[in-house]
């Protein structure tokens, strides 16, 4: 399971100046700060996500990010380490972990290679709302009904975790340059079809497969988070079929995992362990599987090398139908449960 993200190591600050729109407690929704570089929020805000698009698709991301106390989160841990750019694309998520939370006041930001910025808050109490799935399908190899049993294992997962989940009818998109398609977001083909989305719901795109090198590809996310509440081409997940199957049928357990964990980056989760062992997610209570589990030395850590670490969290790097992966933390649900799309 990949999920498509990259950390901007070399940033420019932005300067632009304030222009006279009303941006002083704002409302739950999304706030368009194009142009801006301050944002005053109210004592009721449970989470916020601050998002950067580029039009050109070039890099685009948050340089700094400063609370009402004149600290600047970008400079703290965990968010020193996951500043996260993308083609097009790049965003903050307060919070990220439970080491952060929304403070009333008045912030500020800069980004880079910003030609939009939007902020979706996110107001009242964490945990009580429900989050609506949105399930497309795309292409003739599958039919609604083959995805019942794996979206039914998805909301069996969240719900387990406390996060309650509305599951939509499959949507069927005729178009038939969407069965095979590319993993890159910025493509004119993915992002047409991931703009088919909800901008309040979570959008699961199943494509029969991924093109070129991605072919056989499990799942990968527009982001972590993606642009929640923002419609556009990093409004979703996708999931490839095709490497789903195995004797000619769907693996439908492994399906519905892989929609969780591509679901739960889109909403801000990283990866518990990255595939080499040496980078983890930002919070205390997920087990890590490091570089000393690689017992083969090949350069990995595998589902078996870390089948007593952290190989059967949802969100370990990799998947396997042989091995259950349902397990979520109470830091995990913390960040689930307060995503700016439980409005």
């Amino acid at each position: 399971m990949v999920v498509a993200c990259g950390v901007g190591e070399k940033f420019t600050q932005s300067t632009e100046e304030s222009d006279a729109r009303d941006t002083t407690g704002l409302s739950a929704g999304v706030h368009d700060l194009s142009g801006l570089n301050t944002f005053t929020l109210s004592d009721n805000t449970v989470s916020i996500l601050l998002s950067v698009f580029n039009s050109s698709g070039e890099v685009a991301g948050v340089l700094s990010l400063t609370d009402p106390n004149g600290d600047n989160l970008l400079n703290q841990s965990p968010l020193s380490t996951y500043r996260i750019a993308t083609n097009g694309f790049g965003n903050i998520l307060i919070p990220i972990s439970p080491d952060h939370s929304v403070s009333s006041g008045t912030w500020s930001f800069g980004t880079l290679n910003a030609t939009s910025v939007q902020l979706t808050v996110r107001k009242l109490s964490a945990g009580s709302e429900t989050l609506t799935v949105r399930p497309f399908l795309t292409g003739t190899q599958y039919s609604a009904s083959d995805l019942a049993t794996a979206l039914s294992a998805m909301e069996t997962i969240y719900e387990n975790a406390g996060i309650s989940m509305e599951v939509e009818s499959v949507t069927v998109l005729s178009n038939s340059a969407y069965s095979e398609v590319t993993a890159d977001f910025t493509n004119s083909t993915t992002a047409a079809m991931i703009s088919e989305g909800d901008a309040f719901k979570a959008n699961l795109f199943f494509v029969e497969d991924f093109t070129g090198d991605n072919a056989g590809l499990l799942g990968i996310a527009a982001g972590i988070p993606g642009s929640l509440g923002i419609d556009g081409a990093f409004n979703g997940v996708m999931i490839g079929l095709n490497g789903h199957v195995s004797g000619g049928s769907l693996l439908d357990q492994l399906l519905g995992e892989t929609a969780a964990h591509e679901l739960g980056h889109w909403l801000g989760l990283f990866h518990t362990t990255e595939a080499d062992g040496s980078s983890f997610d930002p919070l205390d209570d997920t087990p890590t599987c490091p570089t000393s589990f690689d017992s083969d030395s090949d350069g990995i850590v595998s589902i078996a090398e870390c089948l007593e670490r952290d190989a059967t969290n949802l969100m370990f790097w990799a998947g396997d139908s042989a091995v259950s992966q349902t397990q979520l933390t109470s830091e995990q649900r913390h960040v689930l449960s307060r995503t700016p799309l439980g409005q």
